[in-house]
């Protein structure tokens, strides 16, 4: 680094202005190959909590179109799958989280979000599963709902 010193002072002698762009770009270089591995870290970090996100999104966009599809209604078999999807995500992305906070940087804060939103979701999974399969259970058994008794068809009301 001496070497590039004294260029950069016989440069700055000469043109100042010049001098001072140059010292710019030395001293960005000296900073990003004096840290390559901590830069590194927090880029790896971003991208790999990014690809942990747009994992997480995926099946809370479907469960939105299905909620919309169901005017509101969830139909808890098809949620069922898609709610253990995203319980496992957030698991990944809090696991991640957890392993690499000082590494990266985390704040105790966003684990505790995503914590919450997981135990959310787990609690969530688990009676949207547990109504779905009684429906299947049911379903299989013959009955059209839930409780008893198969039902039976309704016949036209009114004049004919």
């Amino acid at each position: 680094m001496p070497l590039a010193l004294s260029k950069l002072r016989h440069i700055t002698k000469a043109a100042p202005a010049r001098g001072y762009l140059l010292g710019l770009v030395l001293a960005s270089l000296s900073v990003a190959t004096s840290l390559p591995a901590a830069a590194q870290g927090v880029t790896d970090c971003a991208s790999d909590v990014q690809k942990l996100q747009v994992k997480r999104q995926a099946p809370i966009d479907k469960l939105t179109a299905l909620n919309k599809a169901g005017q509101g209604k969830l139909d808890p078999v098809a949620a069922c799958p898609l709610f253990r999807s995203l319980m496992a995500s957030e698991t990944q992305l809090l696991d991640y989280m957890v392993k690499n906070q000082s590494w990266c940087d985390v704040p105790e804060d966003a684990i505790t979000n995503v914590r919450a939103s997981r135990d959310k979701t787990k609690t969530i999974a688990a009676q949207a599963c547990k109504v779905a399969a009684d429906a299947i259970r049911a379903q299989k058994e013959g009955h059209a709902g839930m409780g008893g008794a198969p039902q039976q068809p309704r016949l036209p009301t009114g004049p004919l």
